[in-house]
């Protein structure tokens, strides 16, 4: 997922994961293959078991310099997240599944329910046209 994540988006300037072993590993991969530097990671202990309403906190802290993030994290909070942001349904956002979300004209303060646009959502399942839904 990371290599094909690379050819979807622009270089990353922040990474922000959730503090929990497996998503530290999850993230460590998606950082070497997306060449993002240890210093643009930040691990957020209020993702692991957080809501949306922690996801949305960790991105409204986000400086305007940062301009491309990724969110690594754990269900059902980063679907509803996901699906609160865009007003898409996922359903449920697989383990290694990618949702890109655009946001136009906002800073990071402003982002909140609605604002995002669905660029792109698919999953390690998807790629192998075995998509289970």
């Amino acid at each position: 997922m990371s290599r094909w994540l690379k050819s979807k988006v622009e270089p990353l300037t922040k990474l922000i994961s959730s503090t929990a072993e497996r998503t530290r590993m999850t993230t460590f991969v998606f950082s070497e293959q997306l060449g993002v530097d240890e210093d643009k990671i930040i691990y957020n202990e209020n993702l692991y078991e957080g809501g949306p309403r922690h996801y949305l906190n960790a991105v409204n802290e986000l400086n305007d310099k940062d301009t491309a993030v990724m969110l690594v994290g754990h269900n059902p909070g980063i679907t509803y997240f996901a699906e609160y942001l865009t007003h898409d349904e996922f359903g449920n956002v697989p383990t290694a599944g990618v949702v890109g979300i655009a946001f136009e004209n906002l800073s990071w303060s402003q982002v909140s329910g609605r604002t995002g646009k669905l660029i792109f959502y698919d999953s390690p399942e998807k790629l192998m046209g075995m998509d289970l839904k």
